[in-house]
């Protein structure tokens, strides 16, 4: 009862919120920096009220940071979170207000994944996977919208069927020869370092052979075959080539 007490008190007293507010021409990375050193220096009801402001705009001024904000800044807002219960329960609120927007079919794609990092950032993939079955049930055009964001979840779960489904082969074969396109670029463009180019060869890898993979076990062979073909003619490399043969076999790659 006294540890309830004690939250609910620190919960009262967050709505005060920090007496800082973002200055005329903010910017996002200055504003993040500061939110860490705030952290840092126990300065907890300034550090939320950042981290709030930045989730909710930092995009809006620059695009760049949408990575940054989906998990670096939802993972260190949740460990804030540890130690200063406010900030676990505002991010837990603004879960539940994204949450409600993905059942409204506003914007499901950018909510979904706002939803499935923070339930990541919790450990609540339960939730993310909860959600997506609801919409599978009641709203699947929404669904098709969420699927890409939680088809990891569903391989966890051997939930092959279900992300047939929602695997659309043009759609997939289009972007995926996108992807495989940018390869022989990013081993041409000198700023990419020897370990950065190898993150980007898996990424698109992996991508490509979870998509073949997953139509290979659900016997979906023709177009498996059609996306490998197609997909093969644009990166002439041995390990693209041995990952493709896998996923025609339904080996999906190893997390």
């Amino acid at each position: 009862m006294l540890a309830l007490q004690h939250f609910v008190l620190a919960l009262a007293q967050s709505t005060l919120m920090a007496e800082w507010s973002p200055p005329a021409q903010p910017n996002p990375r200055v504003i993040l920096d500061e939110a860490r050193a705030d952290v840092a220096a126990g300065r907890h009801e300034d550090a939320l009220a950042k981290y709030v402001w930045f989730f909710r705009n930092a995009v809006k001024i620059d695009k760049a940071l949408a990575g940054v904000r989906g998990s670096y800044v939802v993972s260190e807002w949740s460990a804030l979170g540890r130690t200063y219960p406010p900030a676990l329960a505002k991010l837990k609120a603004v879960r539940d207000d994204i949450v409600e927007q993905v059942k409204q079919g506003k914007d499901v794609k950018a909510a979904f994944l706002d939803v499935e990092a923070i339930n990541e950032a919790f450990g609540d993939d339960h939730l993310t996977y909860d959600l997506f079955l609801e919409l599978d049930a009641k709203r699947p055009q929404l669904a098709k919208d969420a699927y890409r964001t939680v088809q990891r979840i569903l391989i966890a779960k051997k939930k092959y069927k279900l992300c047939s489904k929602y695997l659309d082969v043009e759609e997939g074969l289009l972007r995926l020869t996108r992807a495989v396109q940018t390869l022989p670029k990013v081993h041409e463009i000198g700023k990419f370092s020897p370990g950065q180019r190898a993150k980007i060869n898996k990424v698109v890898i992996d991508d490509c052979a979870t998509f073949i993979a997953l139509l290979a076990i659900n016997d979906r062979h023709d177009d498996a075959l059609k996306v490998a073909k197609a997909i093969r003619k644009e990166w002439d490399d041995p390990a693209f080539r041995a990952a493709i043969d896998q996923a025609l076999k339904g080996k999906l790659p190893e997390a």
